[in-house]
């Protein structure tokens, strides 16, 4: 199939743009553009077609382009009101659903899978140090704790080694605010670390409503339980946000509320309830 060319791009974060506004929301996030798809939405913006607010994620993987962006000295939080520029992101794991998430432990269903990473650690640290040294607010694709442990790692050294140098602070308004996209798979440790961090984990709750049991199948009902444990963060005194991570699955923000409230699935059957926004205290080991 033949890459899509800019009037076909442009024409279709405008009609994107206004099947998210049909459906009252009105800004979103980009997660992964090169340079082709940053000059159509520049082109969409400028024609007075975009219908919601979109913050960039640059996928760095474009060798050249990443390089020549990084050599114009802009960063995360350039742009205007419509378009902004927002961070840096990597691949590090595979799926929840597939299931190809970077896990620890096996896999339920098979005891010699633990999953895919897409990136070794030394790129996930060369990644982030060059981006936050430039500015940029980074994150990650991470599901299994393996990945997000990596993540984790890249994101605490490059904040160290910026902590160290010589050269100017970086302009941060409230921090760099450096964040974890799905972060599904995490115990006290890794939110403890992620806490002292300051990095923002963005959880899909809505998965578990047409992912849930495959969640208990494919990692077990313990490790299922505890997937985008909100209720954990939020006891802990974690800041994180959600979203639904729209093509993958539904793109409506109250489904995603109500599964973080109930975590029940498709057939009905309720996964984790101790990780509900509203639920009870719990102790952690």
């Amino acid at each position: 199939m033949a890459a899509p060319s800019h009037e076909e791009l442009v024409e279709s974060i405008a009609a994107g743009g206004l099947d998210f506004a049909r459906r009252g929301i009105t800004s979103v996030h980009e997660a992964g553009i090169g340079a082709q798809a940053v000059r159509a939405y520049q082109a969409a913006r400028d024609s007075g077609r975009l219908a919601v607010r979109v913050y960039l994620m640059l996928d760095p993987s474009d060798e050249a382009f990443f390089a020549s962006f990084l050599g114009t000295g802009l960063a995360t939080g350039f742009g205007d009101d419509w378009l902004k520029i927002g961070p840096v992101k990597l691949m590090v794991d595979g799926s929840s659903s597939g299931p190809t998430a970077a896990t620890r432990e096996p896999y339920a269903v098979d005891s010699s899978d633990r999953g895919i990473l897409c990136l070794a650690r030394d790129e996930i640290d060369r990644r982030f140090a060059e981006a936050h040294r430039a500015g940029f607010q980074v994150t990650a694709h991470a599901v299994g704790d393996r990945a997000i442990e990596m993540v984790i790692d890249g994101i605490e050294q490059a904040m160290a080694a910026d902590a160290s140098s010589s050269l100017p602070a970086r302009p941060w308004r409230c921090g760099p605010r450096h964040r974890i996209e799905h972060c599904a798979m995490t115990d006290p440790a890794l939110r403890s670390r992620i806490k002292a961090l300051g990095i923002v984990p963005v959880l899909q709750p809505v998965f578990l409503y047409e992912f849930g049991d495959g969640y208990v199948s494919n990692y077990g009902p313990v490790r299922a339980a505890r997937m985008f444990a909100a209720g954990s963060f939020r006891r802990a005194g974690v800041t994180f946000a959600m979203s639904t991570d729209c093509p993958v699955t539904f793109p409506d923000p109250m489904l995603n509320v109500y599964e973080a409230a109930t975590r029940v699935t498709m057939s009905g059957a309720t996964v984790g309830p101790e990780e509900r926004m509203g639920g009870k205290v719990v102790h952690e080991e």
